[in-house]
């Protein structure tokens, strides 16, 4: 199992969020290897997240929302829910693409292609309201922001979409 980075953080002391987001990854890279023939690998120690990022090719995020519709995007995050907010998901990540579903489907992005068009929304990782509007939560207590991006939005950026028959 991979080391909390974040004890302060929803969950942390089941550790559900990390064993989920582990067993997801898990998950993308034997469908990915299955539909493309490629399968990535990720880094789970501390360390090497922080030298080296979660992986040099893709970042995976499992999203328990897609079944309203749209992907919950993480922008910033912060190591306890009072600390300091920092560039998180897209605009941290060194890696070309970001991954992003359920085990039902996945959607891989050109990570640049998925910040430029955040940008141009006016959602940056370090200033940005929290409004109806723009569809941009803060959940209660914690440690990640996100946006939500509506599937038509997602295929116009060039998000592709991989539906995933077989989910067991």
């Amino acid at each position: 199992m991979a080391t909390n980075r974040y004890p302060d953080a929803p969950d942390s002391e089941k550790g559900t969020t990390i064993e989920t987001g582990n067993h997801y990854q898990d998950f993308v890279r034997d469908e990915l290897e299955k539909h493309w023939g490629i399968s990535p690998k990720s880094y789970h120690s501390a360390e090497y997240q922080l030298e080296k990022g979660e992986g040099r090719f893709c970042e995976i995020k499992h999203d328990p929302h897609t079944k309203y519709g749209h992907l919950s995007i993480e922008v910033s995050e912060r190591a306890q829910a009072n600390g300091r907010w920092a560039p998180g998901g897209i605009f941290s990540t060194p890696c070309p693409f970001y991954i992003q579903g359920d085990e039902s489907e996945i959607w891989v992005f050109p990570t640049h292609m998925l910040g430029r068009w955040a940008k141009m929304q006016g959602i940056l990782w370090e200033n940005f309201e929290l409004t109806d509007e723009k569809k941009i939560v803060q959940e209660y207590n914690s440690t990640m922001r996100r946006f939500f991006l509506e599937y038509k939005d997602a295929a116009r950026i060039g998000g592709i979409k991989i539906e995933v028959h077989d989910p067991s």
